[in-house]
Parts: C-alpha cells; sequence; structure tokens
C-alpha cells in the first residue's frame, strides 16, 4: 500500500500530461482503436495497426470507450500499471526468498529512467506485455514448487499474452533457466524440458516481429545497416549507456545522441569487454557473493539484449538507446540493490539507522527526479525543449520540438528551431522535411520544394519526404516525374497506402489507365486505403463506360467508410448520370431517366441528372 501511494504520488504530474510522439498514431488517429467494430481488426487485419499487438490495442480500444480523446485517462491507467508490476516484482522476489524484495521493488518502481515509459501512453505496451510477463514468471515458480500442468499452461498462456502485448519479454526463457540454476528448483532435466515451448513461442514470435520490421515498418537501408563487429560495438556501449543511466540518471530525455561507430577506434572496443569482463568476474565471485548478483546482471543483459542492436530496430534511425528499452530489465539491478541495501542494514546494526537513513534518502531521491521528470510531459513542446536543453548536439529532438511548434502554428519559432539544427548538420533529412513544411507554410513553395528534394536525396528512403516531393511535382504539372517518385515510393514502401490514389491520378493524367486500374486493386490490400480506392476506381471505369463496375466500387467506398459517403455520392451520382446519357443517347428514354432518378436519390443536388430529366420534362410538355 504505501509503495503504491508513493508511486502514484511521484508520477503525480501526468494527470495534467498530453499526448507525444506518436501517441495519436496509436490512438486517437487510429481507426480501429476509435470504431466500435475496430475490435475485431484489431486482431484479425495485423496491418490495422502500427504493430500487431493485439492485446495491447485491445487495451487501448477499452480505453478509448471510456476517455475518448482525453489524455488524462490513458496516463492514469499507466501510472497503475506501473505500480500493479512494481507489486507483482515485490511478491516474485519474495518467493525467490530476495532479501529486501520490498526495497528492489522501490527502486523498480520509483527509479525517473521508468518514466520514459510511464509517461508516454504509447508505451503502455510496454507495462501490459511486463505485467504479464510477471505474472507469467510468477506462475512458473508456483509450478516449481507444487506442481499441477494447469499452473504450467497458465503460465504459458499468460506468456503468449505478454508477446501479444509486445515482445519485449521474448527472453523470458533463458531467464527461467538462470532462475533454475540459481535457486536450483529441482531436476536439471525438468528445468530444461519445461521451458522448451517457452522457447518454441518466443522464436515463433520474434520471427514474425523480425519479417514485421523488415517488411511493414521497412527497417532497411543505411541508417541500419552495420556488420557484426559494429553491431558488438553497439550493444557493448549501449548496455553501459544503460546501466550507467541507472547509476546516475541525468541527463534523461526521450532522445539522445546517436554515436558514430567506429572500428577503428581502440577506445569503443572498452564497452562491450567491460560487459564481459564485469560478468566473469561475477562468475568468479559467485563463491563469495552467492550466485544472485551474477544472476540479476544476467537477468538484465538478456532482458535488455533485444534492443542492443544486435538485431535492429526501427528507432535506431535516431539513436541506438532509448531509456523505455529497459522497463522490464531494471527489476535485474533494482532487486540486487536492494539485496545489497538491505543486508547491509542487517549485517552492520551499530550503523542500522544511518544506513536506513540513507537508504530512505535515496529512494526520495528517485521519487523527486521521477515528479521532475515527469512534468516535461506535460506537452511536447516542453519535452522536446527539455531533451534539446540536455542533448543539444542531436538534431532528432530538435527537429521533434520543431515539428511540435510547428503543429501548435508557432511558425518563427519552429522556423529558427529547425535552422538551428541545419546550421550543425547541413544533411539532417528529416530537418529539411520538416523546413520545407515550414517553408510551404509561410507561402515560400520553390524554397519549399528545394528542401524536399534534398531530404530525398540525403535519405531515398524517406517515404514522407518523397511522398509529399510528388505531390509538389504532380501540382506543378510535372506529371512524369510525379508518376515516377509515386512508383519508386511504392516499390520501396509497397504499405505506403495513401500513395496509391494521387498514383493512379498521376498515370491517368498520362494516359497510362491500365497501370492506373492496377495501382487502385493493389491499394485494397491496405485496408485504409480501400474507400478512397474504391471511389478513384469507380470514377475510372465510370469514364470508360464500365458503368455496373463502377456502382460496385462506389457502393464498396461507401460501405468501407460512411464517414465519407458524403464525398463519395456526388461522384457516384455523376456515374450514374453518365450512364442514364448513354441510354438516353440509345434512345432508351425510360430506363435513362430512371437512372436520372437514380442519381438524384443518392445525391439531391447532382447537376447533370437534374439537366437532363427537365429537358426530358420540357420536351415532353
Amino acid at each position: 500500500m504505501v509503495l503504491g501511494f508513493v508511486t502514484l504520488l511521484a508520477y503525480l504530474p501526468l494527470n495534467r500530461a498530453g499526448p507525444i510522439w506518436d501517441d495519436k498514431d496509436y490512438i486517437t488517429d487510429n481507426a480501429a482503436v476509435q470504431e466500435t467494430e475496430g475490435l475485431a481488426r484489431i486482431w484479425l487485419e495485423p496491418g490495422s495497426c502500427p504493430y500487431y499487438y493485439p492485446v495491447t490495442f485491445t487495451a487501448f480500444w477499452l480505453e478509448a470507450r471510456f476517455f475518448g480523446e482525453r489524455p488524462e485517462g490513458y496516463h492514469t491507467v499507466s501510472v497503475l500499471l506501473h505500480a500493479a508490476n512494481a507489486a507483482l516484482a515485490a511478491w516474485i522476489l519474495l518467493q525467490l526468498g530476495v532479501t529486501g524484495a520490498w526495497v528492489g521493488a522501490a527502486f523498480f518502481a520509483l527509479h525517473p529512467v521508468q518514466v520514459a515509459t510511464v509517461g508516454w501512453i504509447t508505451e503502455q505496451k510496454n507495462l501490459i506485455a511486463t505485467f504479464w510477463y510477471l505474472l507469467s514468471l510468477a506462475s512458473y515458480l508456483r509450478y516449481f514448487r507444487n506442481g499441477g500442468l494447469g499452473t504450467y499452461g497458465l503460465s504459458l498462456a499468460l506468456f503468449v499474452l505478454s508477446l501479444l502485448s509486445k515482445p519485449v519479454g521474448c527472453t523470458l526463457p533463458v531467464v527461467l533457466l538462470l532462475i533454475g540454476w540459481w535457486k536450483q528448483l529441482g531436476d536439471k532435466r525438468r528445468i530444461v524440458v519445461s521451458s522448451l515451448p517457452f522457447f518454441a513461442v518466443s522464436l515463433a514470435v520474434s520471427i514474425f516481429t523480425w519479417w514485421w520490421e523488415k517488411s511493414v515498418v521497412r527497417v532497411e537501408g543505411t541508417a541500419y545497416d552495420f556488420s557484426l563487429l559494429e553491431r558488438v560495438l553497439i550493444a557493448g556501449r549501449a548496455a553501459c549507456f544503460y546501466f550507467g543511466k541507472l547509476l546516475w540518471p541525468y541527463p534523461l530525455g526521450p532522445l539522445y545522441e546517436k554515436w558514430d561507430i567506429d572500428t577503428g577506434a581502440a577506445w569503443q572496443y572498452a564497452f562491450p569487454w567491460g560487459v564481459l569482463l564485469g560478468l566473469v568476474a561475477l562468475w568468479m565471485g559467485r563463491r563469495r557473493w552467492g550466485r544472485g548478483p551474477f544472476v540479476a546482471v544476467s537477468y538484465y543483459l538478456v532482458t535488455v539484449a533485444p534492443f542492443l542492436g544486435f538485431l535492429s530496430f526501427s528507432g535506431m534511425i535516431y539513436a541506438f538507446v532509448f531509456n523505455h528499452h529497459q522497463y522490464t530489465a531494471v527489476l535485474g539491478p533494482a532487486a540486487l540493490a536492494g539485496a545489497w541495501f538491505t543486508t547491509l542494514i542487517l549485517r552492520k546494526k551499530a550503523f542500522e539507522k544511518p544506513l536506513s537513513g540513507l537508504l530512505l534518502a535515496l529512494l526520495c531521491v528517485c521519487a523527486a527526479l521521477t515528479f521532475r521528470q515527469s512534468i516535461f510531459y506535460r506537452s511536447e513542446i516542453d519535452l522536446w525543449s527539455e531533451n534539446v536543453r540536455t542533448v543539444p548536439r542531436s538534431p532528432s529532438p530538435r527537429n521533434y520540438l520543431g515539428r511540435a511548434l510547428l503543429n501548435e502554428g508557432r511558425f518563427e519559432e519552429a522556423f529558427g528551431a529547425i535552422s538551428e539544427t541545419l546550421k550543425e548538420h547541413p544533411d539532417e533529412p528529416e530537418s529539411h522535411f520538416l523546413m520545407a513544411s515550414i517553408l510551404a507554410s509561410r507561402g515560400n513553395p520553390n524554397r519549399a520544394f528545394e528542401h524536399l528534394e534534398r531530404a530525398v536525396a540525403t535519405d531515398p528512403n524517406f517515404s514522407n519526404a518523397r511522398f509529399n516531393l510528388a505531390m509538389a511535382l504532380a501540382s506543378r504539372g510535372r506529371k512524369e516525374e510525379a508518376a515516377r517518385e509515386f512508383s519508386e515510393l511504392l516499390k520501396r514502401r509497397p504499405s505506403y497506402w495513401s500513395a496509391y490514389v494521387p498514383y493512379s491520378q498521376s498515370l491517368l493524367a498520362l494516359g497510362r489507365k491500365d497501370e492506373a486500374i492496377a495501382a487502385l486493386e493493389e491499394a485494397f490490400n491496405w485496408p485504409e486505403a480501400e474507400a478512397s480506392a474504391h471511389r478513384q476506381l469507380g470514377t475510372v471505369l465510370a469514364k470508360e463506360g464500365r458503368f455496373e463496375e463502377s456502382f460496385q466500387h462506389f457502393e464498396e467506398a461507401i460501405r468501407e467508410d460512411p464517414n465519407q459517403a458524403h464525398r463519395v455520392k456526388p461522384d457516384y451520382a455523376e456515374a450514374v448520370a453518365g450512364y442514364g446519357e448513354d441510354l438516353l443517347a440509345n434512345g432508351e428514354t425510360n430506363k435513362a431517366c430512371e437512372q436520372f432518378e437514380r442519381a438524384l436519390e443518392i445525391w439531391p443536388r447532382a447537376p447533370r441528372a437534374k439537366e437532363v430529366l427537365e429537358s426530358i420534362s420540357g420536351a415532353g410538355e
């Protein structure tokens, strides 16, 4: 109860926090989360959400029913989940007989690096995944203590729920082996065999996640192209960085400077060697200190391993380290710190009060730093302004600050922020892209166009920049170039669904109707593009005189997105009126009139239908 209350108090500023970063993409702008019928899409249509994390997006769907677009509700859920995870951590540490279990849980709950997860609504996926992960681990320990296939099955099922929330806990099978060795839970063969289904599930989900990152998120290109040796250097430095932030949590921020990796720089090898030698020292000292310290550090490294850079992840384009990546892993060092402090207090009876006071002071400092860090999550501008102050050399925080200012209509400040970035990083593609947006908003399309060209030249895989460049070319009448850019964009990233319709329009402008129709049919693979693609295809087919097919596509467009029916119906009515005119030209006046009346039923203001009906009526009189 006390730990829960202190945790809620430490995160109190989040009650006034807003959405940041990609929170809107995950929740308010996510049709699957916002629509009542979206729950089925979350589970059955993997492309309906940014990632296939159906358990997490189901939670967002439920929260959207209660809170709508009010961020304080989502933040409250995040804090409560974090407090629940801290309580589960204490329960597991108690089951394992760890000294100072509640102290370790307190470090886990109150350490300021955890704000990166708790303060970011999107990262409820971390919180939810860890919740199921800890329950799975607790059930597994109960299975080894009391037996029972039902308990084992429950542990495995909870592990699946964790992976379907976010595969942050995919290394749990390794953790099970570590704990089995540490606590000597029983027969070694039983420990290994019982972990095999966990390994199988973890491997399957990991392969799927890797495929998703490569094929959907498009984690590819020079930003992710590293040799094995470079990845070892990244991983070693990242591990030391994360551990360093636990020991000295300042400065903290969502983004850090992206390191230059140089295999020829001898000092960079100190990081992986330091990690390896640290593990060797703990292994060699296990007889003196026990197995606990080795297991705690190994748990930390194993749990954070998927985010150390051995495998590429989408965020690597900005930096190699993110504090939210170590959320679950923090439990290892936190438990070690809690056990060390508690053991020291119990052994040094003469210094019990000062040591207890020191421990309490340390926890209070953690809580105070967490409270302070949470304040910056009030708004994106506050968060990125602080990040720019603490990490001034990195272009990414300044870019995000510029974007936040631009979204607020503060163009002069946004222009200043991005200009500063371009002075120091003249080839930064994101900065050129944002500068193009700022200049376009200020009525300077020519300079905006130059920055879009520069953004695409420096990063050919920059999808948003290439899309805007293609749209700018189309608006300038440079049809061939526009079509070429759209084609290149969809070749590099087929999932960029919003490009299909304008691509088809550019092809139609060049008279390449068959290619335009093929592009629209390709768009049907992406649920977000279906309605607009059906509408466009209906218009194209109507002009080709393929009216029955055209009508089907208009009907499908309305069915796919009823909220946009008012945009579809004018085109639909014009197509029906066109069919009526064809019938009229063939002398089928009665059938033609039926089509004109049908057009007016679809859209009462259909001009062609009104005019022709009035002329027919006048001729009859």
